[in-house]
């Protein structure tokens, strides 16, 4: 199913590009949380060391409990696991409690605990320290784009693709009860790539955890991004040396021309919906003796290839390609790409360990296909029924940056059709909105604005029933910049 932002949405977001200006604070939005009772300890800090409580059958022990201070706010700083090993962090206000319960997800193939929540920028509850947080590394100590944690650990592999974040949810809940004396009122999630992943995971697998959830660049599709998608980058931008095919000041070149036929009008230049731009490089592909910075008939090949997307041996098409207007970080991404695909398909693949799987001579053949996907139950986030996450009244954000060539944005546009087609276009729209912006990459970054609060208008959500509609994204400082409000994205 095709996904597109309608004529006047487009227009819209072009306009509001044009009329901000460069690191103009964001506007105030409609939408506030409500004020929620504060809600005060029982027992100290110092009592919880060493409690074990129950998550989803499991024992979770707390090792240490420690007062912290953060500015004027001082938490309960709990740490411990649940068994086998899924370690936690959970910090829990020791006067400014108001009955919400926040898990921030982790990226990458996660492996360490932070608490970090993206799209909650400026969100009041969160900067005034009012919130219950909790973060997880689902199961296992390791660098985000290590994968030997998953060699013959399909434990390990659960406790990361589905399980961890249940469990660890579970077992905050259960400790924040001996605290306070009562759950929270409210849970939320709030995570970006596989933290998106995460959170589309707890929707479809656990809807009783969170009564809503914010999803960024989402890795739906686990299996087919970090094994296919990423060795096609890699065949395609990467020579045999490791080396970059293409410089990027060539790659550069690409990209002007990419904004010369389909970017904004006025100074913020980016390409707005990538699916409408069809690119046509004539205009940059060398000439006979040319000496300026031009594109071979070889490289231009390539170039198309990437946009495509990756293709069986039967010419099939097997996921998304790199969005329209990504070019100039695709040398970066083919970097990053070596790693998550040598990772992904040497170790959490289910194969016997040999050697580190060279990505450059990975297959895209049915059999090598089929190997890929041997833990996809436990690590795809690929079901559009959300059914049983509508009916407890759970709502769900998701958003994408336009330029990510990490998680193509169209693997989020095509889930959200997956979900209109599992639930029907009306109810979909009741417990989902989907954001879309211009010129951002992986979870930000990129060379369009994306600062954003999405925490505040899901609680208003969630709580009030105020239902989100256009927001606000600021500029970062310093980065010439143009703000943005840009409206929700319509998928049909």
């Amino acid at each position: 199913m095709k996904s597109y932002l309608s004529i006047a949405a487009m227009h819209r977001v072009v306009l509001l590009l044009l009329v901000m200006t460069a690191g103009a604070p964001a506007l105030i939005g409609t939408a506030q949380a409500r004020s929620l009772p504060r809600v005060m300890p029982v027992v100290a800090c110092g009592a919880l060391v060493n409690k074990v409580v129950s998550a989803d059958g499991a024992p979770a022990r707390i090792v240490t409990a420690t007062i912290q201070q953060n500015g004027t706010a001082a938490f309960c700083q709990i740490k411990g696991y649940v068994a086998p090993q899924v370690n936690f962090e959970l910090r829990l206000p020791v006067d400014k409690w108001h009955q919400r319960l926040l898990f921030a997800g982790c990226g990458g193939f996660c492996g360490e605990v932070t608490i970090r929540a993206p799209a909650a920028h400026g969100c009041l509850p969160l900067t005034n320290g009012e919130l219950a947080l909790v973060g997880s590394d689902l199961g296992h100590s390791a660098d985000l784009m290590d994968g030997v944690w998953a060699s013959g650990n399909p434990q390990g592999v659960r406790d990361f693709g589905n399980r961890g974040v249940h469990v660890v949810t579970l077992a905050a809940r259960a400790i924040i009860q001996l605290y306070y004396g009562q759950g929270p009122k409210f849970a939320y999630f709030s995570g970006c790539s596989d933290g998106g992943r995460e959170g589309l995971m707890e929707a479809q697998r656990h809807p009783e955890d969170f009564d809503g959830i914010i999803a960024g660049a989402p890795v739906v599709n686990q299996t087919a991004n970090n094994s296919i998608y990423h060795a096609w980058l890699v065949q395609h931008l990467i020579d045999e040396r490791s080396a970059p095919r293409y410089d990027d000041a060539t790659l550069e070149l690409v990209h002007a021309e990419i904004l010369r036929q389909c970017g904004s009008p006025g100074p913020a230049k980016m390409v707005v919906d990538p699916a409408r731009c069809k690119p046509r490089l004539a205009r940059v592909i060398c000439r006979s003796q040319q000496k300026s910075l031009c594109l071979s008939k070889d490289g231009l090949a390539d170039i198309l290839a990437v946009y495509r997307g990756p293709s069986g041996t039967d010419g099939r098409p097997l996921y998304f390609g790199a969005p329209v207007g990504s070019e100039y970080s695709w040398n970066q991404q083919a970097k990053v790409s070596e790693l998550f695909g040598r990772n992904f398909i040497t170790y959490m693949t289910g194969e016997p360990f040999t050697s580190p799987v060279d990505v450059r001579s990975v297959g895209f053949d049915p059999a090598s296909i089929s190997r890929f996907y041997h833990f996809a139950d436990e690590l795809n986030a690929v079901d559009g029924d959300l059914s049983g996450f509508a009916s407890r009244g759970g709502k769900v954000l998701l958003w994408h940056g336009w330029a990510d060539a990490s998680v193509p944005s169209s693997s989020t546009l095509d889930y959200v059709s997956s979900v209109r087609a599992a639930m029907g276009g009306e109810a979909a729209d009741r417990m989902l909105r989907l954001y879309m912006l211009p010129g951002v990459g992986h979870c930000g970054g990129g060379r369009g604005p994306s600062i954003m609060d999405l925490l505040t208008p899901l609680m208003a959500w969630v709580e009030d029933a105020v239902v989100p509609d256009a927001i606000d994204i600021r500029a970062a400082p310093g980065t010439g910049q143009v703000g943005a409000r840009v409206a929700p994205h319509a998928v049909r």
